[in-house]
């Protein structure tokens, strides 16, 4: 095959997937501060992830109790 018969027709678009980007690293849900961001915020710091934690707590809470009402209404049904 010719190199001019081996390229792509004129007015036919080529769809190349983009690159593949590098995974991020894993988060952890509820996340502790080290030593030096203690000392750094102090307080403030360790109160706002405190209520982040129960906030995400409170979440997971309604979500579990949403689940067991729908299996409740469906088992009875």
């Amino acid at each position: 095959m010719s190199p001019v018969a081996a390229r792509p027709l004129a007015g036919i678009i080529r769809f190349e997937p983009p690159p593949a980007a590098p995974a991020a690293p894993l988060q952890p849900i509820c996340y502790l501060p080290t030593s030096d961001e203690i000392r750094a915020h102090g307080a403030k710091l360790l109160l706002r992830r405190a209520l982040l934690s129960l906030v995400e707590l409170a979440c997971v809470g309604v979500f579990l109790a949403a689940v067991l009402i729908w299996a409740a209404l469906g088992a009875g049904a």
